[in-house]
């Protein structure tokens, strides 16, 4: 199950207070907050890639999004998943943001559009995620970095064995 944002508010978000009510929710077995931003990096050339952001809570988010979740690269700190700087790319974003036959962490430091002008965060490593290119980070970086604070805009849930999820999405929704 997982809890999107209904509308736009707040600029593309919802407010992350919501979380925690969510979370506390007697039917919630699990739930892990997420913030998606579709952005873009900047190769070496200076060509724009389209990317989407995902920032996560790695401490939480292993049983529900185990394909988002970072992987450091060897040699890394483990809990460099927790650095608001660094990314974690998945091979899409890779291949086309790294130059060919280097590893998606000899990248270094990237460029990431934001609402600021560009940003430099540091490749840690990567996430198995399949699909269009994707850069994973710490939740509190996302936000920070791409002037998001105190704003989610997806929650994903576990609910409890035998809740049904159409009455637990009405209760929300009142």
């Amino acid at each position: 199950f997982e809890l999107r944002e209904a509308h736009r508010s707040f600029g593309g978000g919802f407010d992350e207070q919501v979380y925690a009510r969510v979370a506390a929710h007697p039917g919630v077995a699990l739930a892990s907050p997420a913030l998606e931003i579709e952005t873009y990096a900047l190769r070496s050339d200076g060509q724009r890639v389209a990317l989407r952001v995902i920032g996560l809570d790695a401490l939480v988010a292993a049983p529900l999004s185990a394909q988002l979740l970072p992987r450091p690269t060897a040699g890394a700190d483990r809990l460099s998943v927790l650095d608001p700087g660094a990314v974690f790319l998945n091979s899409s974003a890779s291949q086309k943001l790294v130059r060919p036959g280097a590893a998606a962490e000899a990248a270094g430091t990237l460029q990431f559009g934001s609402a600021a002008g560009t940003v430099a965060l540091e490749v840690k490593g990567s996430v198995a995620a399949q699909g269009p290119a994707l850069a994973v980070m710490d939740i509190a970086g996302a936000q920070s970095t791409f002037d998001r604070l105190g704003l989610l805009n997806r929650i994903d849930l576990r609910l409890k064995p035998g809740v049904d999820v159409a009455a637990f999405a009405e209760r929300l929704r009142s």
